[in-house]
């Protein structure tokens, strides 16, 4: 918005209200140090907060590109941040995680590499006051000229040429694309009719009997059917009494009661 608005004081003060706060919390001493893991008597970082020195460094470069009347206060800590981290690799360029130990801590990692390489990148636009002026647009003298191929050529890649659509080629994708929507059709139809489905069976399935016995004596007769629900009576001498059979595909249950 700063740049949107040619330099308006309103976003100039936030910028260095901004600036002034991110300075004095996250480099302390002029150098760089993320406090909310990095703590004095050890590191309880995450892997991705090991790498967030080095952003901070780019970023804050980067404002002095776009806001130039900001260069002042953040170059100096830049640069002490980025000689403490200096101090901290080794001649190898194993680089550690702690800035402000005047030493390496040995604690070395991908975030660690990361940081010193942000660093040290941030620097190059501090090398002389006119690397601080941002890149050029259309509107301030930029030369580039835009192409929306992106300088691809299309002759170097054999096949990739287009062919014009002709008649046969419409014929051929309607006939595929009626094809496939009745297939869906005729499946959506099928599954939903209930024909891909077995015999319906009631709960009781399969084999059904049931029989009763009354009256007195030895001897009983039973009739069976085998179909979904069979039923069977019978009369038997046997005793005092009358019962009831059921059986099922799965069950045998007998209720009955006499003496």
């Amino acid at each position: 918005m700063f740049l949107k608005t040619h330099g308006a004081q309103p976003w100039g003060n936030r910028i260095s209200g901004l600036t002034k706060r991110t300075l004095d919390v996250f480099f302390p001493d002029g150098i760089a140090t993320e406090v909310a893991c990095e703590l004095e008597s050890h590191v309880q970082c995450t892997t991705d907060m090991l790498s967030f020195k080095g952003y901070v460094h780019r970023w804050l470069a980067q404002t002095t590109q776009m806001a130039p009347f900001i260069y002042p206060t953040i170059a100096p800590v830049l640069r002490s941040s980025a000689a403490g981290m200096a101090r901290a690799c080794q001649a190898d360029g194993t680089c550690g995680f702690r800035w402000n130990r005047n030493g390496y801590d040995g604690n070395p990692g991908a975030g660690q590499q990361m940081n010193a390489l942000g660093a040290l990148l941030a620097l190059l636009l501090f090398e002389d006051q006119q690397f601080v002026k941002g890149p050029l647009t259309n509107q301030t003298g930029g030369t580039s000229v835009g192409n929306p191929d992106a300088g691809g050529d299309t002759s170097a890649t054999p096949g990739s040429e287009v062919v014009p659509i002709t008649g046969a080629d419409r014929a051929g994708a309607g006939i595929l694309t009626t094809f496939m929507l009745i297939s869906l059709l005729a499946a959506v139809v099928w599954m939903g009719s209930g024909a891909n489905e077995g015999p319906e069976w009631v709960d009781e399935r399969g084999l059904a009997m049931e029989g009763g016995a009354t009256g007195e004596g030895g001897h009983g007769a039973f009739g069976q059917q085998q179909h979904h629900h069979g039923h069977g009576h019978g009369v038997g001498h046997g005793g005092a009494g009358e019962g009831k059979m059921l059986m099922t595909q799965t069950s045998t249950r007998a209720v009955g009661t006499g003496t």
